[in-house]
């Protein structure tokens, strides 16, 4: 009985070790960057171009398209975020000619691109993070005419024909003033392209965008 005397107080000193590190391990853990979300505030992510033919827009080519979405949901997963993100974009072109009807023609299109992606962790603690990644996405959009001449209006509405699919890498780097909240750099090249195909035509546009982006990163 003397000689388990030691063997109970080592036992004791080990189980007390044990449940101080539980709560330090739970704390290591939620310094970790938890899910989120990330909203671009400016760069070229916010210019705009748009591709154009004789009779008005044919797609919205947004730098909003071809840079980090918009908004964008980060989910953290082993060792990097998964990515889900939205953009919109939207050009519009108003002529008036000057004639005797005072004929006005509105023209615009609309895109609507959703992507996912995933970004590796290079380098990841509760303040600092280097990451890379990838992202794939399709588009939805449409174009829109309007001709007023005199009394009479004239409208046509359609969805783009074909298929737009985009893909893009990139090297950000993220930093959080807070536990919550932070600022995140990107620099990334983003293909974007729309195919489309029926029984008198075949076409194939593409866009190629470097791009450098600004964003405020939110985490709960």
């Amino acid at each position: 009985m003397v000689a388990s005397a030691p063997r109970r107080f080592i036992l004791s000193c080990l189980c007390l070790a044990l449940l101080a590190a539980l709560p330090a391990t739970a704390v290591a853990e939620s310094e970790k960057p938890g899910s989120g979300v990330r909203a671009t505030l400016f760069g070229q992510g916010l210019g705009e171009i748009a591709a154009t033919s004789n009779w008005g827009p044919i797609i919205p080519v947004n730098y909003q398209l071809l840079a980090p979405p918009l908004l964008e949901g980060l989910f953290p997963v082993g060792v990097g975020d998964i990515l889900l993100g939205l953009s919109y974009a939207r050009t519009t072109r108003d002529v008036t000619y000057k004639d005797d009807d005072d004929e006005r023609k509105e023209r615009s299109a609309w895109g609507l691109a959703a992507t996912v992606g995933f970004a590796f962790s290079l380098i990841a603690n509760e303040s600092n993070a280097l990451r890379v990644g990838t992202r794939i996405g399709t588009i939805i959009g449409g174009d829109e005419e309007k001709t007023t001449w005199d009394d009479h209006d004239d409208d046509y509405d359609d969805e783009d024909p074909g298929k737009m699919v985009s893909a893009g890498v990139f090297l950000a780097a993220e930093h959080m003033f807070y536990r919550h909240f932070g600022f995140q750099g990107e620099l990334g090249l983003t293909y974007l392209g729309q195919f489309r195909e029926d029984r008198d035509i075949e076409e194939v546009k593409s866009w190629l965008s470097t791009y450098t982006a600004f964003s405020a990163v939110m985490r709960f």
